[in-house]
């Protein structure tokens, strides 16, 4: 028997295995339980960096229209040495 088919004869009677033990019914659920904190964990990440995108782009929106780097940190949250970076790419 060649070295391949003996690693795909043994994974195989793995799966059965693993399929046949009853035990193992619940894993889906798990798996899917995973998937839904990952997915959330996701979202959350998603709106973080959204929110900061917009704070940037406000920030560059301020310094076209000539507003102080002070004024801007003041309305948008972000640090004067964020905003003097930000000045510098504009």
């Amino acid at each position: 028997m060649r070295k391949e088919n003996k690693l795909v004869e043994e994974s195989l009677a793995f799966v059965k295995a693993y399929m046949a033990d009853k035990s193992n019914d619940n894993y889906g659920s798990h798996y899917q339980l995973e998937l839904d904190y990952a997915y959330e964990d996701g979202q959350k990440d998603g709106m973080k960096n959204g929110a900061k995108n917009n704070q940037i782009a406000t920030a560059k929106r301020m310094i076209s229209l000539g507003s102080n780097d002070e004024f801007i940190s003041k309305a948008t949250g972000l640090s004067i040495n964020k905003i003097k970076a930000l000045r510098k790419e504009m």
